[in-house]
């Protein structure tokens, strides 16, 4: 008879003794049931200890502060502005931006950024912290908002940069600015390097701005204009009335340009002529007759 290899009959466990091996077996057969037991049990969370994980209930978000520079709504004579700020909370690195919120720096430990130079006009700085991996949190900007007034007899287009959607209208003011000399009519040539991004150009006089606050009389009923591909012709005159120019600061037309498609160009004065009453030419400064516009992707095609 060949010998089962594989007899599945039931077997008596061997007996275990009283003495000490016995108690040795059973112990460890104990511990052995409890360590197998033991290995589905979930550990304890640690706890958070590290200050820099946003998760930890006391992590304190990345913040920054304005400590120097132009005051809010101020106007500065020089046109080389510093700014420093410090950070809050995590913060240890900072990135900024002039005027286009869309055009950050790169993130750097610096807390001091100089500018020189600057158009006139009104200018914004923005600053924004982030801690030392990158995370920004609530992404609190710091900013300040001024006007640079150094120059007189000038005319000059502002903001220097627009930022906004395709479909929507980009705008831009002109402004002669400490005309000491009454004005009565200007003339204007301005170029676009990119006008396949312009659905249309066109300008609006203003009648309600400061002129009229100046004691002088509307600007703007006599406007004409002219748009080709790459240029925009205006004139713009006093219509009449006592005086027969106008003196000081104060908006005169403003330019609405409509995006076609997503990209960047910038506009500027190429050429203008400015007169007084008794139709003399006035010298006029024009060292910041130049402003940049960005259509964004959004609504494209849009009318």
């Amino acid at each position: 008879m060949k010998k089962n290899f594989f007899d599945l009959t039931p077997k008596p466990l061997p007996s275990v003794g009283r003495g000490a091996a016995g108690k040795g077996m059973i112990l460890g057969t104990v511990l052995l049931l409890l360590a197998i037991a033991g290995c589905g049990a979930k550990p304890t969370a640690p706890a958070h200890t590290n200050p820099a994980d946003p998760e930890n209930p006391d992590y304190q978000s990345p913040g920054v502060v304005m400590t120097g520079g132009p005051a809010e709504g101020s106007t500065v004579t020089n046109n080389d502005v510093s700014f420093t700020w410090s950070g809050t909370g995590s913060a240890a690195l900072y990135s900024y931006s002039l005027d286009n919120p869309l055009d950050w720096s790169g993130w750097s430990a610096d807390t001091v950024k100089s500018y020189i130079n600057l158009s006139e006009g009104l200018h914004t700085f923005r600053v924004r912290a982030a801690d030392a991996g990158g995370y920004q949190g609530d992404t609190v900007t710091a900013a300040r908002s001024f006007t640079v007034n150094q120059i007189n007899n000038t005319l000059l287009l502002y903001p220097p940069s627009v930022s906004v959607p395709v479909g929507d209208t980009a705008e831009f003011w002109c402004e002669l600015e400490d005309m000491a000399t009454p004005v009565a009519g200007v003339s204007v040539n301005f170029y676009t390097n990119s006008y396949w991004l312009l659905d249309t150009a066109r300008v609006s006089a203003d009648t309600g701005y400061g002129w009229k606050l100046n004691g002088g009389t509307p600007v703007g009923p006599f406007i004409s204009q002219a748009y080709s591909n790459y240029f925009l012709h205006l004139d713009v005159g006093v219509a009449g009335g006592t005086p027969a120019g106008v003196s000081g600061t104060g908006r005169i037309f403003k330019i609405r340009l409509a995006g076609l498609s997503a990209g960047s160009g910038y506009f500027y004065i190429s050429s203008m002529t400015v007169r007084d009453t008794l139709n003399n030419n006035i010298t006029v400064t024009n060292n910041y007759g130049s402003v940049s516009y960005t259509f964004t992707s959004g609504k494209e095609g849009g009318k």
